[in-house]
């Protein structure tokens, strides 16, 4: 007995609410994009505006001091673009530009097509955009009248609108930063307008920690990472752990100003020395993650033009890909092949007669593949048998190092 049963296709309307931009040209394609190339073009540009914004600050301040006795600035302005100059520097160029070549190197770097979290990347920077825009607004919304029962710096009575940005230092000390030595609504903008771009770098910490453990490509471990990727890991760890802090410290500091708390307050019990403790907790960690990028940076350029293998790390470029080996020493030579080469035959991937790793590709039989040469392994390196090892390779002075940028050649 046969039974028929009928089948109804639904047709389900198609959203666009979840699917990705696709617009390629155009300003609106900027504003949506979630293309990790163009996040990483769009902090590079933003961060280049406020480091102009912060070299005008810092050209008032010199010109302030090009002599002596200088009235160029007032006291109260002095303070405030020092404090609007470092706040600039540190948090709105330096933290963004290096989160410009993450964004823009590291998926091409490690063989993946986008960050992990690419909508999370655009909130991100969006994110942070709001947050500079927001501590720069201080100087159209701000006030920084004197604080109570004195006056402000070099006996000024009313700020002008350079006065009125917050004046307090980037390390925003307290007590200087309560609301006795500094009234008004200036240490505000500076504390919520940090928030808001701890939020954004907290982001993309995590997107590019997700990013390299779970996204890399195929045989790239992470010893084979490059150094640059290695820095952007280390960099966004930093980042995660250091960030929750500054945010514990910041928002004490805000409910003492705004709902009368009184950590920080020492004549009714609080401790000035906890600001110190909490904002240095994150402020050490803070140089690293200033200076790590630039290192990593560094590290990957100098190799490519000095022909020479970074120390402590022997990079090849086989194939199409970049390979990062880590070699044993064995027999005479300084270098050994990986331990895979010892488990190459017919059909699998290896070392080749000649001392080359293929990563898992098929050799054919009896042939080598094209970076193969008698006797030595395309790498400026030279194959040599020893009794009793696995193979081993010493370094042939007149031989060309091959070291290049993290980018595979095959994308």
């Amino acid at each position: 007995m046969a039974i028929d049963v009928a089948t109804e296709t639904v047709e389900r309307a198609e959203t666009t609410l979840f699917r990705r931009p696709r617009l390629t040209y155009g300003f609106w394609s900027w504003i949506t994009t979630a293309d990790h190339k163009k996040i990483g073009i769009m902090y590079g540009y933003t961060a280049f505006v406020f480091f102009l914004a912060g070299g005008i600050e810092a050209l008032l301040l010199r010109i302030q001091l090009a002599g002596p006795d200088g009235a160029f600035l007032t006291a109260a302005e002095y303070n405030g673009l020092f404090t609007t100059h470092a706040v600039t520097m540190i948090f709105l160029f330096v933290m963004p530009i290096s989160a410009a070549f993450f964004n823009y190197l590291l998926p091409l770097m490690i063989g993946a097509r986008d960050v992990a979290f690419p909508r999370m990347n655009a909130v991100s920077f969006w994110i942070f955009l709001f947050g500079g825009l927001f501590i720069y607004s201080s100087l159209i919304f701000g006030t920084s009248p004197p604080p109570v029962g004195g006056s402000l710096p070099g006996g000024a009575t009313d700020p002008s609108a350079l006065g009125s940005i917050p004046n307090s230092g980037w390390f925003i000390y307290a007590p200087n930063s309560g609301a006795t030595y500094s009234p008004g609504t200036a240490v505000d903008y500076a504390a919520l307008g940090l928030q808001i771009l701890g939020v954004a770098s907290l982001i993309s910490a995590v997107n590019f920690i997700v990013t390299i453990l779970n996204m890399r490509a195929t045989g790239m471990r992470l010893l084979r990472m490059p150094v640059f990727v290695w820095m952007t890991l280390v960099v966004a760890l930093l980042l995660l752990f250091s960030l929750p802090i500054i945010a514990i410290a910041l928002f004490m500091l805000t409910f003492d100003r705004q709902f009368g708390t009184l950590f920080f307050v020492a004549e009714a019990g609080g401790d000035p020395i906890l600001w110190q403790h909490l904002f240095w907790l994150f402020g050490h960690p803070e140089v690293y993650i200033l200076i790590l990028p630039a290192m990593g940076i560094v590290s990957e350029t100098l190799p490519v033009f000095s022909k020479k293998p970074l120390f402590g790390c022997l990079k090849r470029h086989d194939h199409g890909r970049l390979r990062l080996r880590r070699w044993r020493k064995a027999g005479v030579g300084p270098y050994s092949l990986p331990r895979e080469a010892g488990r190459a035959k017919e059909g699998r991937g290896g070392a080749c007669a000649a001392g080359c790793y293929h990563g898992g590709r098929r050799r054919e039989s009896g042939r080598h593949l094209p970076c193969c040469r008698a006797g030595s392994n395309g790498d400026g390196m030279e194959a040599i048998r020893q009794p009793g090892v696995r193979r081993s390779l010493k370094l042939t002075p007149q031989a060309p190092t091959y070291h290049v940028l993290t980018i595979a050649s095959n994308l």
